[in-house]
């Protein structure tokens, strides 16, 4: 969303390419006997730190020994320090990135490139104390500057000098003419002042980065309701509240910050009623319901009381953290910095350590999202959610049968959840324990309202399972039943049609539906090769082969999609490249039980169509 956030992934990549040359000053090092082998070593055989850049790093992986070793590397050399700290941040594991600093830096106070990490890792590491202090020396010409003046912003805002936080922000402004997050911030600093020195529509115009992004018409209008209701402007709050209506109308799903701001307004105006139904209405879009559980219990109540200024900026970073994480992998990292600076306002809610958790989890740190679960497991609201989110972690740490026992007690403890019952169904199923995934799946779908989003995918993973053992009339019966509930839904057409192809059984409707699916998904390897099966089944092997060359330049690396295109090959003629194809789908490793047959196929080619 924002050019700030693009800024902060810059500045840590620029962090992460200092990481090569500080790796070749201990190179330099080695050669000249300062003890950067014991660094490499540790770095490039040590278990968990010379793992794939997927895997986490944790410094609870090290032996007593290899942490003496370090801690003394670290002690006597600045390089080391720098190196091991930018390799654990590389990897996301903050804590231990900060470890390495801090010790870096009490040896060498005064290195300016242990002093040029410190902003990064102690924000990101969640040190508040030692950020602020990084972010008040921080150079203003350097890229991370425009992360110490949000660090900064929030320091001023938690000590009520909104003059300072104004500056700051102002600064950023300066800076970065293409941000939308300051001036968000400016305008709800300049709403709060009550000496309003700005008159509201100088205020509303400070949005105006927001509002000429067509992308973000729905945060403008947001926003201008929040700063409505700041401003006591009745009609500004009308016609914001009138497009957002507009919004949610048209869009399926709605945001608790946008219901709550929204139920506001209707609270207001004494339509409880209408904010219930809101309510409502978002709490089947988030991970816990319970989440609005006090907003519907205050029907006919006394109307929520809006928002103050920490939690207005608190929960603008919480939405940008949530714009920004659908960007990728850049994203990931400037949704985690500004949940960060959430937390750095509120650092003891337990509903921003279940986002810092779900980020970490993210950034492929489990036991880091761990603990922040096990913090959050007493909780009254997103206790059960904890407790659901740590034993799936378990099973990812390795604890299988731990995991196993606390997802059966919480699928009891609510019968309003499916979630437990689900990811029970999904271990077994990995774990080929058919018969345990159906009995869970059936579970998680006993406690499934009817005509639900969540039910058509259950459905459509027991489904999965009967196809592994072969129970073909229970497949179609679950498909059929996930089409009444999702019926444009283009992978339960594929699922449903490509049975139905690969049988040899109603081809014109299998036709039918896969022609759909793939105008829905041109691009999607699985259903293109799905359509040319259809069209292969029903004789057209042109066409077949056509569709079949498109989807293995998709997926090159399918060896069924391989295989299908080797037969559509022989049935033409061009043999050669048939037996090439299937050649090339043995050595994409297909699963055991198709291996005989595409053998026998290159043996003997296809037997004469029928």
């Amino acid at each position: 969303m924002l050019h700030a956030l693009a800024e902060f992934y810059r500045f840590l990549r620029r962090s992460c390419a200092a990481y090569g040359a500080a790796r070749r000053g201990v190179i330099v090092a080695v050669t000249i006997g300062c003890g950067g082998v014991i660094i490499l070593q540790t770095l490039l055989g040590h278990a968990s730190l010379a793992a794939s850049p997927n895997q986490a790093v944790s410094g609870g992986g090290l032996t007593p020994q290899d942490q003496k070793l370090l801690n003394a590397q670290v002690a006597s050399s600045p390089y080391a320090a720098f190196l091991l700290s930018n390799e654990a941040l590389r990897r996301s594991d903050f804590a231990l990135a900060r470890q390495f600093l801090v010790a870096g830096l009490a040896a060498f106070p005064d290195n300016p490139q242990l002093q040029s990490q410190a902003l990064l890792v102690f924000i990101a590491a969640g040190d508040f104390e030692r950020g602020v202090q990084a972010a008040k020396t921080y150079p203003e010409d350097e890229a991370g500057s425009i992360l110490a003046s949000f660090v900064l912003v929030n320091q001023s805002l938690k000590q009520n000098d909104l003059v300072a936080a104004a500056q700051f922000l102002s600064r950023i402004k300066e800076k970065d003419a293409g941000d939308s997050l300051s001036p968000i911030l400016l305008a709800h600093l300049a709403a709060a002042d009550p000496a309003k020195p700005l008159a509201a529509a100088k205020i509303y115009g400070l949005l105006s980065a927001v509002k000429s992004n067509p992308n973000y018409a729905v945060f403008y209008q947001y926003h201008l309701l929040l700063l409505a209701e700041q401003l006591g402007d009745d009609r500004q709050a009308a016609a914001a509240f009138a497009a957002l209506s507009e919004y949610t109308t048209q869009k399926s799903g709605l945001a608790v910050s946008l219901a709550r701001a929204m139920g506001r307004y209707l609270e207001g105006a004494g339509k409880f009623d209408q904010a219930a139904n809101l309510y409502r209405e978002a709490s089947q879009n988030v991970s816990e319901p319970k989440i609005l559980s006090d907003d519907l219990a205050r029907r006919h109540a006394k109307p929520l009381p809006p928002p103050s200024l920490a939690e207005l900026f608190a929960q603008t970073y919480l939405d940008a953290a949530s714009l920004a994480g659908r960007d990728g992998d850049e994203g990931r990292v400037t949704s985690f910095l500004m949940l960060r600076l959430a937390e750095q306002i509120f650092p003891d809610r337990n509903e921003y350590k279940i986002y810092l958790a779900e980020a970490f989890n993210g950034l492929q740190q489990p036991q880091a999202a761990f603990d922040l679960y096990t913090q959050t497991v007493s909780d009254p609201i997103w206790g059960w959610h904890s407790r659901l989110n740590r034993a799936i972690l378990r099973d990812r740490l390795g604890d299988k049968a731990t995991a196993r026992q606390e997802l059966v007690a919480l699928g009891r403890e609510r019968s309003d959840r499916y979630e437990a019952y689900q990811h029970l169904g999904d271990f077994a199923s990995r774990d080929e324990q058919y018969d345990d995934a159906i009995m869970y799946y059936s579970k998680a779908l006993a406690q499934t309202p009817d005509h639900t989003p969540q039910r058509w995918y259950l459905l459509y993973l027991r489904a999965g399972v009967y196809e592994a053992v072969e129970k073909y009339n229970l497949i179609e019966a679950d498909l059929q039943a996930a089409l009444k509930i999702a019926p444009n839904q283009p992978q339960l057409m594929n699922f449903l049609g490509y049975m139905w192809a690969d049988r040899g059984i109603n081809l014109d409707q299998a036709l039918v539906l896969l022609t759909e699916a793939h105008a829905a998904l041109p691009n999607d390897a699985a259903i293109t090769d799905s359509i040319g099966w259809v069209h292969y089944r029903r004789g057209n092997y042109a066409q077949a082969v056509n569709l079949l060359e498109s989807a293995v330049l998709m997926r090159a690396s399918d060896p069924m999609i391989n295989d299908h295109l080797g037969d559509a090959y022989w049935r033409i003629g061009r043999k050669r490249e048939a037996v090439y194809q299937w050649q090339q789908a043995l050595t994409l490793d297909p699963e055991a039980k198709y291996i005989p047959g595409i053998e026998a196929k290159i043996r003997n080619g296809l037997p004469q169509a029928q």
